[in-house]
C-alpha cells in the first residue's frame, strides 16, 4: 500500500513540476477513485506549500445523482477548492468546451484504474486520442486495486458519497446505475438488504451494478436454464 502511495505521489510531483499547478485540471466526479486522487493531490500541494491549487472540474450530465452533487459541494466548500462545473451531454462535449475556456490547460488528472473499461492499455501519462481535445491524461492510481482504494479512504478517514454506503460500487448516471447485486442479502424479515461498497469480495464484480453488466449477468443466468 505504501509503495502505491509513494508511486502516485511521485507521478503528481512530476506532473506539477513539468506543467505547473496553474496549468493542471483534475476531473472530479465524486467517485471513490476520484476522491483518492483529490486527496493525494491536495496532500502534496499543502505539504509542499504550493500556492496555486489546480482547477477541479465536474462534467455534469442530465441524469446525475443528486447525492453526488451534494457530496462534491461538501468537498469543495470544506477544502475551498478551485471548482468548475460544466453541464454537458457527455464527457467529450464537456472537455471540448473546457478546452475553449481554458486553452492553456493541457494536463488533466483522472481517477482511472487498470480494471476500468478501456483502461487496461493506459499508462500513467497518456495523451487523448485524435478525436478528443488534446490533454495529457495523468492516472496516478492506475495500478491500485479496488481494495487498496477503500483501504486508503479508511486509513485517512475520508468522507465518501453516501451512495457507497447503500450498496453502489460504481457510479454512473441514474439511468445506468443500480446497487451491486453481489452485495445483496436477505434479512430475517425476507427483505433485500445491501452491504456497503467496501464489503465487495471480488473486485471483478465492481461494475456489476452498471446497466450493461447487469444485462450480461442476466444473460448468463438465462443460458444456464
Amino acid at each position: 500500500m505504501l509503495n502505491q502511495i509513494h508511486k502516485s505521489i511521485s507521478i503528481i510531483k512530476k506532473s506539477i513540476n513539468f506543467f505547473g499547478s496553474k496549468n493542471i485540471a483534475v476531473s472530479f466526479n465524486g467517485g471513490n477513485d476520484n476522491t483518492v486522487v483529490f486527496s493525494l493531490i491536495y496532500y502534496y500541494i499543502k505539504k509542499n506549500v504550493i500556492r496555486d491549487m489546480p482547477i477541479f472540474v465536474y462534467f455534469k450530465t442530465k441524469y446525475h445523482f443528486h447525492q453526488i452533487e451534494e457530496y462534491m459541494n461538501f468537498i469543495v466548500s470544506t477544502y475551498n477548492l478551485n471548482f468548475m462545473c460544466y453541464e454537458c451531454d457527455n464527457l467529450k462535449d464537456g472537455l471540448i468546451q473546457f478546452k475553449k475556456d481554458y486553452p492553456h490547460i493541457n494536463c488533466i488528472f483522472m481517477g482511472n484504474r487498470r480494471t476500468d473499461p478501456y483502461s487496461n492499455k493506459l499508462n500513467h501519462f497518456s495523451s487523448t486520442t485524435n478525436e478528443w481535445p488534446y490533454y495529457v491524461r495523468v492516472n496516478p492510481i492506475l495500478n491500485w486495486s479496488y481494495k487498496q482504494v477503500w483501504n486508503y479512504i479508511f486509513i485517512h478517514d475520508i468522507k465518501v458519497c453516501v451512495l457507497y454506503k447503500l450498496g453502489y460500487t460504481s457510479l454512473g448516471s441514474i439511468k445506468d446505475t443500480s446497487r451491486n447485486p453481489y452485495l445483496s442479502y436477505q434479512n430475517k424479515y425476507g427483505m433485500t438488504i445491501y452491504k456497503p461498497a467496501w464489503y465487495l469480495k471480488n473486485e471483478e464484480n465492481e461494475r456489476a451494478g452498471r446497466k450493461e453488466i447487469i444485462i450480461r449477468i442476466n444473460r448468463k443466468k438465462y443460458d444456464k436454464k
